[in-house]
């Protein structure tokens, strides 16, 4: 890289799609991966072609077998507004967003708040799916995070996400993680888990203190460059332990007032069925032909135990009786 001198002069002309590429290649970006990115592009200085370039310098460097994709939300927050339409409803989530999904033979997934666009070898499998994704329930639906849906296919492939003059704070994979907890921990509850809020900073904190996060700068931008298993897994670990700076003490935290709550009473009732036949007066059915049989049902909730019984009446004649 130049020294900071000539540095600043030559971002006063704009940086070039052959330094970008040399940036992103220092990163660590490998060509044919599937990479998603978050991005500011007033970060990364004067470019050469505006944001054009700098789609073209990541399309380069991803060669012919990569994908890339961008984020193209709607925020909910704007309502009411049309009706989306993939085609043509704008991305809310930046100047480099909007032009990949733009870009001449990108493609973009059917969700009303978190579609994806993306360009590639791999973009008509990535997004075909989202309109028919499964899932369990979340405030921006059951399809976006769910199974099926680009952002689950994403963390299948071990694909990875570049924020590019951004942090961790706009990370939309911290909403699948939720999604994730949710789908693995609700069927264990009778009652609603409320979604799991947390500090996204202090997400961000703990990925840079747990995980090796590659940094580097591109352009002018200070840039981050992490695996999405890696960003879901540590995030569903932090939520596993209630980490405390995570939730904070908020007040209108739902979750952390559940988790109160599941720390003052046992929330889970564990169970078990046993059973063992018997014979009764040298039989072991009765005159209608059901088995005879005792029943048992364990259950366990936190220290306490109970056992229920379960002895069907045996329907035997008087005379088998008096035996």
């Amino acid at each position: 890289r130049p020294g900071q001198k000539e540095k600043k002069k030559k971002a006063a002309k704009g940086w070039t799609r052959e330094e970008l590429v040399g940036d992103f290649c220092r990163l660590g970006i490998r060509r044919g991966e599937v990479l998603l990115f978050h991005s500011s592009m007033r970060s990364l200085g004067p470019v050469d072609g505006g944001a054009a370039t700098v789609i073209e310098a990541l399309l380069e460097v991803l060669g012919p077998g990569g994908t890339l994709v961008a984020p193209t939300i709607q925020h909910t927050s704007g309502l009411p507004r049309p009706a989306f339409e993939p085609g043509s409803s704008p991305s809310e989530v930046g100047l480099l967003t909007e032009t990949l999904r733009n870009w001449p033979g990108a493609v973009r997934s059917d969700h009303p708040t978190h579609s994806v666009a993306a360009v590639g070898l791999r973009a008509n499998e990535l997004v075909g799916g989202h309109a028919s994704a499964t899932g369990c329930w979340t405030p921006w639906g059951r399809t976006a995070f769910g199974e099926g849906s680009p952002w689950n296919l994403m963390e299948g492939w071990s694909a990875r996400c570049l924020f590019l003059g951004v942090d961790f704070r706009v990370c939309t994979f911290f909403h699948y993680a939720q999604r994730q907890f949710l789908e693995k921990r609700q069927p264990a509850y009778a009652e609603a888990i409320p979604l799991p809020r947390f500090d996204h900073k202090v997400m961000g904190e703990i990925l840079l203190e747990k995980q090796r996060v590659r940094k580097g700068r591109v352009g002018d931008a200070e840039t981050l460059l992490l695996g999405v298993r890696p960003i879901v897994r540590s995030t569903l670990e932090a939520i596993e332990r209630a980490e405390p700076r995570l939730f904070g003490q908020k007040a209108g935290n739902e979750f952390s007032a559940w988790l109160a709550r599941k720390k003052e009473r046992p929330a889970l009732l564990y169970g078990g069925l046993g059973s063992a036949t018997l014979r009764w007066g040298g039989r072991s059915k009765t005159q209608d032909e059901t088995n005879l049989a005792v029943r048992l049902l364990f259950l366990r909730q936190g220290r306490e135990r109970f056992v229920l019984l379960s002895l069907p009446l045996p329907f035997l004649t008087d005379s088998q009786s008096q035996k």
